[in-house]
């Protein structure tokens, strides 16, 4: 009998099929290149979900996890910074890592120029009722950690604009989104993800800063996916009070992107759509919040997001506006997205008129279909013209505008159009 909450996702290649596993086949995989697990842990609903629809588009149950995981990485090159960019990064970490070295945490090289770090659950004060909302409660730690390490917000590099930018990546706080599985190679550098000790700051060297643990790699895999013996809250002291109250700015930093309302200050995040972002900046909005909040709403639960983590962030775009909805107004709207499940493609009114030339999304509109390609659609594609010897090529033009070109596609060529050259 799998135990609620045992299900994990995996896959091969960031593209790749998205496949429920319980923990003890997690463990014992044949760790490859470029593999993937989801961040979080789920009931059995979701292979139900994946059985009854194919994939796990609109997938918006329950999420569980051990750990609070948080993504440190820099927008600095390395190959232009003289191999500082990492140093750098790991300077900022510092204070942290110096106020967990007393107790149990697990820090990881990402396999680029990063960091993963996982702090086992009950050494943070949090309320019971996130157990089943663990996206929701993982994105709070992450606002938590960024307000009590103030200097991890500008030890992201800088963006096009030169504004400093946070190391914490919250993005990966979605439902399904996937995180690279332990010790698996990274496909554009050829590192793998591997397991750090912090020993101590020395400045001269962050090498001499971090050793090896002496842990058999099927004993860590076990500790990450299917820990044992872990305290219950309040057994142990707190280290980290998720209930703290984290001030506004550092909210919205996690949420809305930085700057004022112009496309040229406006910081928009890699893949985003344009739109999405814009909307969420725009203030003023007379006659548009309810026909705006109900294209965001649906967004991110397109995006897989849970309803808990959708209610969480509205309410916190309706505050940033001059004349916020009613509440009462956010839950019709919450419950309209999620009993008819709308889709508002690119072509719909109200997001044209805050669309982008600049988007990545604007050059991929399929005009026949009046739909935005993914990767689970060109993979589909791409398995219908490897399977029907009626079809026999991709026509490029239809989905990149100017790319007047046919060819008959392998998988190499899915992995390149799907994820760039230095996808992963």
């Amino acid at each position: 009998m799998v135990s609620k909450g045992n299900y994990w996702l995996y896959c091969k290649g960031y593209a790749g099929n998205r496949i429920p596993l319980i923990a003890d086949e997690m463990i014992k995989l044949d760790i490859r290149k470029d593999s993937y697990s989801s961040l979080f842990r789920f009931d059995v609903s979701i292979k139900n979900h994946i059985d009854k629809h194919g994939g796990i588009s609109g997938y918006q149950g329950n999420t569980y996890g051990d750990y609070f995981v948080l993504d440190f990485d820099t927008k600095i090159d390395d190959k232009t910074n003289g191999g500082r960019a990492i140093a750098e990064l790991f300077t900022a970490l510092v204070p942290l890592l110096d106020d967990l070295r007393a107790y149990e945490s697990y820090f990881w090289f990402s396999g680029k120029k990063g960091f993963h770090l996982y702090i086992p659950k009950y050494l943070v004060k949090y309320d019971s009722k996130l157990d089943n909302n663990w996206v929701l409660a993982s994105r709070q730690f992450a606002e938590l950690i960024m307000h009590k390490y103030p200097g991890l917000l500008t030890a992201g590099g800088k963006d096009d604009k030169g504004v400093a930018q946070s190391c914490v990546d919250t993005s990966i706080y979605n439902t399904t989104r996937i995180f690279r599985y332990p010790y698996s190679q990274h496909s554009s550098t050829s590192f793998s993800k591997v397991p750090r000790k912090y020993i101590g700051y020395n400045p001269k060297s962050i090498m001499k800063s971090m050793s090896s643990p002496l842990v058999h790699q099927t004993d860590m895999l076990e500790t990450i996916f299917n820990p044992k013996d872990m305290p219950k809250q309040g057994e142990i002291d707190h280290v980290f009070d998720l209930t703290e109250k984290i001030p506004e700015a550092i909210v919205q930093r996690t949420t809305i992107a930085s700057g004022p309302t112009g496309d040229n200050h406006m910081s928009f995040g890699w893949g985003k759509k344009h739109c999405i972002v814009k909307m969420m900046n725009k203030k003023t909005m007379t006659g548009q919040r309810n026909l705006v909040a109900l294209r965001l709403i649906t967004h991110w639960l397109e995006e897989g997001m849970d309803t808990g983590t959708v209610t969480a962030i509205i309410r916190q775009w309706n505050n940033t506006l001059t004349e916020p909805l009613k509440e009462n107004e956010l839950q019709r709207q919450l419950k309209s997205c999620i009993n008819k499940k709308y889709i508002f493609s690119c072509k719909d009114t109200i997001k044209l008129k805050f669309c982008s030339t600049t988007c990545p999304y604007y050059t991929t509109k399929d005009d026949k279909e009046d739909y935005v390609f993914n990767a689970d659609t060109l993979t589909r594609k791409l398995v219908q013209h490897k399977t029907d010897k009626h079809l026999i090529s991709l026509e490029f033009a239809k989905l990149y505008r100017g790319m007047d070109i046919t060819l008959v596609p392998d998988y190499g060529h899915l992995a390149l159009i799907v994820g760039g050259s230095s996808s992963g």
